[in-house]
C-alpha cells in the first residue's frame, strides 16, 4: 500500500537487538558483495567472518529466547 518493504515504524523493545542484528548482516552482506566485485579480497575475508560472527550471536541470541519462553 505505502510502496515500501521495510518497516521503519517503532520495533518492540525485546525484537531490537534481534532486529539490528539482522540489519547490520544484511549491510555486510551487500559490502561483502562489493569487495568481492572490486577484488577487494582481505576485507571481504573480513567482511565474511563479521558475518559470520554475528549470525552466531543471532543463533544464541534466539536459543536464549527459546529458554525464556520455556
Amino acid at each position: 500500500i505505502h510502496g515500501n518493504t521495510q518497516h521503519t515504524g517503532k520495533v518492540p523493545k525485546r525484537a531490537d537487538a534481534d532486529l539490528h542484528i539482522k540489519r547490520q548482516i544484511t549491510r555486510l552482506k551487500g559490502e561483502l558483495n562489493r569487495a568481492i566485485e572490486l577484488e577487494a579480497f582481505e576485507r571481504a575475508a573480513q567482511l565474511r567472518d563479521k558475518i559470520k560472527e554475528l549470525e552466531k550471536a543471532q543463533e544464541q541470541e534466539g536459543e536464549a529466547k527459546n529458554e525464556l519462553d520455556r
